[in-house]
Formats: structure tokens, C-alpha cells, sequence
């Protein structure tokens, strides 16, 4: 659904994503850029939940001009013009707004699994930019063994030469993601 649902929005660029490597559950999605700047989210995750726990992020951020449309497992960021796109491409009621389910609090698994996450992907970022930290990376290793290995793997398999901003990491990491989250779910337990 998520990715045909790009094809039908009048995107002037689309950057597919996935997975969420800032949180635990497996994530598809897409950002829909239109040519003045404005922009689109679609995500869709595996676990119900993580829509509330995803969205408790953005709700300081949705105002009458940016707005969220909730489903089960998804959600949609975007201007109410967006969002009503969305909603007569998949023929939904109107329901776009500023209103987000309550988040379900964590699991201390669904923490440590989203702490060795963030750790391993902070790596890759450094090695990518070429600024280590080699405090950061210690400190990492010492509670999740192996993401200094994982880290470097993650960082071969990244075209480090098509990464020239932020932007283009945080797209290009979410191809690494499901291994990364892979190799935390197994150090973690």
C-alpha cells in the first residue's frame, strides 16, 4: 500500500524509507517533496502501537497548515491539501487533524532494542562524515558488544560517496536498518 500510494500522489520527488532506525518496529515508508518545498510523510509500521509512540514527536509540530492522518498501523504528515489526497486515494472518510493517539510506553526491550538502534546508526554516521568519537563508539561496544563491527559492516554497505548532507544519510541508513536492527535484537537478548 505505502509504496503504490507514492505512485498515485503528485510528488515532485519521492524518497522511499525502509525502515525507522530511531525506533524499535520495522518501518516502510515515503517522504513526497513537492516542487515549492512542502513535503509529505507516509509511514507504516508492523506493531499498532508504534503509530502513538512515533507521533508523540510531532505533535508540538501539527497546526492548522501541517496536519496528521492516523490509520491502524500508519500515519500521513503533510498539509490538509496532502492529507486529503491521501484520504480520496484511499477512500477515507476526511479525518485529517491535529489530534494523535496517546503513545503506549515502551517495553524495556523495545528500549534497549531502540538504544543499540540509535548507538550503532550514530556510528555509521560518524564513520560516514569522518568525525569519529571514538568515546561514543567505546561506550557503545561496552553495552552492545559487536556494534563496533556492525557500525563498520553498516558503513560498507552504504555508497558513502552519494552521501553529501544529513538528508542523505538519514534516507540512505534506513536501507541498513533491518540488518542493524537485526544484529540489536540479537545483542540485546
Amino acid at each position: 500500500m505505502v509504496i503504490s500510494l507514492a505512485d498515485e500522489l503528485s510528488c515532485h520527488e519521492v524518497r522511499e524509507l525502509n525502515d525507522d532506525v530511531y525506533h524499535y518496529d520495522s518501518m516502510v515508508g515515503f517522504d513526497c517533496t513537492e516542487q515549492d518545498g512542502s513535503w509529505t510523510a507516509v509511514r507504516a509500521y508492523q506493531d499498532e502501537s508504534s503509530v502513538g509512540q512515533v507521533l508523540q514527536d510531532w505533535q508540538s509540530q501539527l497546526d492548522d497548515d501541517f496536519n496528521a492522518l492516523v490509520g491502524k498501523n500508519w500515519f500521513a504528515l503533510g498539509s490538509p491539501q496532502h492529507l486529503a489526497e491521501i484520504e480520496r486515494l484511499l477512500e477515507l472518510p476526511a479525518a485529517h487533524g491535529t489530534a494523535v493517539p496517546s503513545p503506549v510506553p515502551l517495553t524495556r526491550q523495545q528500549e534497549a532494542l531502540r538504544a543499540c538502534t540509535v548507538g550503532v546508526v550514530s556510528i555509521v554516521r560518524n564513520i560516514i562524515f569522518e568525525t569519529p568519537d571514538p568515546d561514543m563508539a567505546d561506550s557503545y561496544e561496552s553495552v552492545f558488544p559487536g556494534s563496533l563491527a556492525e557500525s563498520e559492516e553498516a558503513a560498507t554497505e552504504l555508497d558513502a560517496t552519494s552521501i553529501r548532507s544529513e538528508a542523505d544519510f538519514e534516507y540512505a541508513i534506513t536501507d541498513v536498518g533491518p540488518e542493524i536492527k537485526s544484529f540489536c535484537a540479537t545483542t540485546i537478548e
